[in-house]
């Protein structure tokens, strides 16, 4: 940030280092330099020009609007002065001291509560006085935007996205809110922050979130205007909490409506294959006697060829449909001979032993993620 001090103002003085950030020389000069002058001739604030200061804090309050307390540096601030601060733009219409008083002006080295701002500043920014309004939406429209983030945009990247707008009365709720929905989320979501911003839910936010196909998420803040039927007409989920805690909740509600099914296998039974009668690459009919378990259609096969330690797995597939003395049948148990069609790859011959086993879908919950990390401990 570009700082408006006129050499009169660090003291009037000048002095030479030669350096080169190329190749690095003479860097511990100039630092052993700065230290030095600053002992000697310690620069001084000058109360009679622009105020200039660092936001410290910054918040929405309800009934107020934006607040940002300021540490000024240099110059004095009045009440009526238009300041830019970062992106943000305003006119000073009241002036707080620490103890929360209304004063008139503040000068140098004093901390201030600015009301008047149109948005919540960035804490660290600078803020500035400027002339007349039109010089501070200039000097707005080249500082910086609103945050963004987004993760990874890969495109070969196949991971379900949770992507969110969220909004907050205050820069430390902001962020603590970001930090929580980071951890939280697992590797298997692909977290996308849009946008994140203080301040109440605009039409801006929910035409941002329409476009996005993100969720907006409000904490402690409230919803201008018509935005509540832009978000009904677009079709944009709007979600407002007061607590953390239900909040953080919901967020791993959607996750968890992200997270992939894990597949459970089960082997249920074993058929020694006796007689091929048909069989290709996708297809196969053939006759055998169940060993172990039992058999059903729908279960899955793999064929395996060779015996004891040695057998090797040589294709897969689905039983179609299992007949016994020409008649389809939903079970055959040990000892059964019966003719089964299969659905697969790879060639079947006949003493080939079939593992029959089954498939289910297992709905994944981050409380099922943590279950298995504490196994795996």
């Amino acid at each position: 940030e570009q700082l408006d001090l006129t050499p009169e103002e660090w003291g009037g003085k000048t002095t030479m280092v030669e350096v080169s950030a190329l190749q690095k020389q003479g860097l511990d000069s100039l630092l052993e330099m700065i230290l030095l002058t600053t002992d000697i001739d310690p620069p001084k604030a000058d109360p009679n020009r622009d105020a200039l200061g660092t936001i410290i804090e910054s918040r929405l309050d309800k009934n107020q609007g934006p607040l940002a307390s300021v540490l000024l540096h240099t110059g004095t601030l009045h009440v009526g002065s238009d300041v830019v601060v970062g992106a943000v733009t305003g006119r000073v219409r009241r002036l707080l001291d620490w103890r929360n008083k209304d004063i008139k002006k503040a000068g140098p080295s004093t901390p201030v509560t600015i009301i008047g701002l149109k948005n919540v500043p960035q804490a660290g920014e600078i803020m500035q006085v400027v002339e007349e309004q039109s010089e501070a939406a200039a000097k707005a429209a080249s500082g910086r935007g609103p945050l963004k983030k987004l993760s990874s945009s890969d495109e070969d990247d196949e991971r379900p996205t949770l992507a969110l707008v969220l909004k907050a009365d205050s820069k430390g709720s902001l962020t603590a809110l970001e930090q929580t929905i980071t951890a939280m989320v697992p590797d298997e979501v692909r977290l996308s922050i849009v946008r994140s911003d203080v301040g109440p839910v605009s039409d801006s936010d929910v035409l941002t979130a329409q476009a996005a196909n993100a969720i907006i998420y409000g904490f402690n803040v409230n919803v201008a205007g018509l935005s509540k039927k832009l978000a009904d007409k677009e079709g944009v989920a709007l979600k407002l909490f007061d607590v953390i805690y239900r909040l953080s909740e919901d967020i791993r509600k959607e996750i968890d409506d992200r997270l992939p099914d894990d597949i459970v296998q089960e082997d249920i039974g074993r058929l020694k294959v006796l007689k091929v009668f048909f069989s290709t690459q996708k297809k196969k009919i053939i006759g055998g006697e169940v060993a172990e378990g039992h058999i059903q259609p729908g279960a899955k096969i793999v064929i395996l060829r060779g015996s004891g330690d040695e057998r090797e797995e040589v294709g897969s597939g689905e039983i179609l449909e299992v007949q016994q003395e020409k008649q389809a049948i939903q079970k055959a148990e040990r000892g059964d001979q019966v003719g089964m069609t299969i659905e697969g790859k790879g060639k079947i011959k006949e003493g080939d032993v079939l593992r029959i086993y089954t498939e289910t879908k297992v709905k994944r919950t981050q409380s099922t993620d943590e279950q298995e990390n504490r196994k795996g401990k």
